[in-house]
């Protein structure tokens, strides 16, 4: 039978899932502006970055859950409410819209597979290199 849950941490829960999605928003609106600075503009490079930091975070997070060293209430605060707010995936298809639509499907394939790719990547090495430092 399931743990009885109170209405009070309920509550809790949703305002910290909360509060942690509106701070992963601000730093992913930090962290495109810092990689379109640094890239000369490139929006969908940004969004790449992003996405794969946070399904990297997100393979790593999983790993301390899997051994254990995160509870379930860490791991829902963090990656649904960081992480969730951090990565982006209506604007990683938005922008595989636009460059499909302007002609450049070159690029929006590229922009696709190379987001799947490194996203999955990614997060599987996360986990793997936190699961043998464990």
């Amino acid at each position: 039978m399931m743990a009885e849950i109170s209405l009070h941490s309920m509550f809790l829960m949703v305002f910290l899932v909360f509060v942690a999605g509106a701070a992963g928003s601000v730093a992913r609106h930090l962290a495109t502006i810092m990689v379109t600075r640094f890239t000369g503009g490139s929006a969908p490079l940004a969004t790449l970055a992003v996405n794969v930091t946070g399904s990297f975070l997100a393979g790593a997070i999983g790993a301390l859950a899997a051994a254990q060293y995160a509870d379930t209430e860490l791991v829902l605060i963090v990656v649904v409410g960081f992480l969730g707010g951090f990565t982006t995936f209506s604007t990683w298809i938005m922008q595989m819209v636009v460059q499909f639509e302007n002609g450049d499907y070159s690029g929006a394939f590229y922009n696709l597979s190379g987001s799947l790719i490194t996203g999955t990547i990614a997060a599987v090495l996360g986990f793997y290199l936190i699961m043998t430092l464990l």
